[in-house]
C-alpha cells in the first residue's frame, strides 16, 4: 500500500461508517454491483491464509444479509437480459461470483446460498480441476506456512532458488508466475511436495462437484488455465489462457454461456484482446476487479473485491460508492480501452468510446 493510500483509505472508511447507505446508493445511480469473493471458512487454510483476508462463516452470512435488504440477486441469465435491454431491474440488484473453484465453494458456500435462494457464478482454472495441480499463489502460501511454523530447512539448495531466510515471506510473495518454478525447487528443497498436499486435502473442485453445482443453478464461468497475470504475458499467450479454458467450459458441458473472470485483474490488458474475446471468441460476457466502474465494453463488467480487509459489507460497499462519487467530477470512474478496428466485433460492443 502507497504513502496515499494509507492517508486517503482511512478518511474514506471513516465516510463510509457514517453516510445513510441508501443515500450513497442513490447518488451512484448504480442498478447492478459485482461483489466477488475466493472462499469462506471458519478454518485455518494454510494455501490461501497468506495471500488474503479469509472470511468466517459468521462474517459471509452478515455480509449476504446486508445485500439482501438493500439489494435483489440476479442471475448471469438475468445480467445480461438486463444489459441486452431485454428485462428491466425493478430493484437495485447484485451478481455474486466466487472466483479459482476451491473446495470450499461446495463444502460451505453453496449450501448457504441454496438456503438463502441467493444465485452465484464460480469462476474455476481447469489446470487446476481434480487437484491435478495448483496455482503458484496458492504453493506461495503454503511455502509461507511452512515457513512460519519453522518447517524450512535453509540449506545450500535454496541458492539455486536465489531465496534465503531473509525477507523470505516477502520474496516468495513476490515470485511471478513466469517464475513459478522457484516454489517447486523451494518445496523439494524443504522435503514438502505439493503433490501429496493435493491428494491429501483437494483444496480445489472435483470435476463432478462442478457438474453438481451446475445442477443446482449455479453458474460456472473461465478464470483463465492456471492463473497468470495477465499483464505480465504477451498477447498471444492471453489468447491461449482465454480461449482454451472458455472452450474447456463449454466443451465439458459446464455451461452453455460463454463467460471470463479475468485472473487477478484486467489491469493494462489491451483492446486487442477484448476484440479477440468478442470477436472470434463469441464471448457473452466478461469481468474484472476494478470496482464500481464504467466500461466501453458494454458486456465486461467490474466486481467489487471483499477480500481486502475484514470490514463489514456495508463498510466495504459503501466505501466504494463514495470513491465512486468523489472520482466522478473527474472522469475517472469510466476505463476506456481504445477500439482500432470494429469489423470483427459482434452486438455485444454497444457502447464503444473511443
Amino acid at each position: 500500500m502507497n504513502i496515499k493510500d494509507r492517508l486517503f483509505i482511512p478518511i474514506l472508511n471513516a465516510c463510509a461508517s457514517v453516510v445513510p447507505f441508501a443515500a450513497l446508493r442513490k447518488i451512484t445511480g448504480q442498478k447492478v454491483i459485482f461483489p466477488t469473493y475466493h472462499l469462506i471458512s471458519d478454518r485455518n487454510v494454510p494455501h490461501v491464509g497468506h495471500l488474503y483476508k479469509i472470511r468466517s462463516e459468521k462474517l459471509f452470512l452478515e455480509d449476504l444479509e446486508f445485500m439482501l435488504r438493500h439489494f435483489k440477486p440476479i442471475t448471469i441469465d438475468e445480467l445480461l437480459k438486463w444489459r441486452n435491454g431485454q428485462v428491466r431491474l425493478d430493484k437495485p440488484s447484485f451478481f455474486l461470483s466466487f472466483d479459482d473453484g476451491l473446495r470450499e465453494i461446495k463444502d460451505v458456500i453453496a449450501p448457504i446460498l441454496i438456503k438463502k435462494g441467493i444465485p452465484a457464478a464460480f469462476f474455476i482454472n481447469p489446470a487446476f480441476i481434480d487437484n491435478n495441480e495448483m496455482m503458484f499463489r496458492n504453493k506461495a502460501s503454503l511455502l509461507i506456512d511452512l515457513f512460519k511454523r519453522k518447517k524450512i530447512n535453509f540449506n545450500r539448495t535454496f541458492d539455486t532458488t536465489g531465496i534465503g531466510q531473509d525477507n523470505f515471506i516477502q520474496k516468495v510473495k513476490s515470485v511471478k508466475y513466469q517464475e513459478r518454478d522457484i516454489l517447486n525447487k523451494l518445496a523439494i528443497a524443504s522435503e514438502f511436495s505439493f503433490s501429496d498436499y493435493l491428494k491429501e486435502n483437494k483444496p480445489y473442485l472435483e470435476s463432478e462437484e462442478i457438474m453438481q453445482l451446475k445442477q443446482q443453478g449455479f453458474h460456472i464461468g473461465a478464470h483463465s488455465m492456471d492463473h497468470p497475470l495477465y499483464e505480465q504475458i504477451s498477447l498471444e499467450e492471453q489468447v491461449v489462457q482465454t480461449s482454451e479454458s472458455i472452450d474447456f467450459i463449454i466443451n465439458n458441458d459446464f455451461s452453455r454461456l460463454r463467460t471470463f473472470a479475468f485472473p487477478f485483474t484486467d489491469h493494462r490488458v489491451s483492446a486487442a484482446l477484448f476484440n479477440k474475446m468478442y470477436g472470434e471468441m463469441r464471448l457473452d460476457s466478461s469481468f474484472g476487479v476494478a470496482g464500481i466502474k464504467h466500461e466501453n465494453y458494454n458486456f465486461h463488467f467490474q466486481r467489487i473485491p471483499m477480500e481486502k480487509s475484514l470490514d463489514s459489507a456495508r463498510q466495504i460497499i459503501a466505501a466504494e460508492f463514495i470513491y465512486y462519487i468523489l472520482k466522478s467530477p473527474l472522469g475517472k470512474n469510466h476505463i476506456k480501452k481504445k477500439v482500432t478496428c470494429l469489423c470483427s466485433l459482434n452486438s455485444h460492443l454497444l457502447q464503444i468510446a473511443f
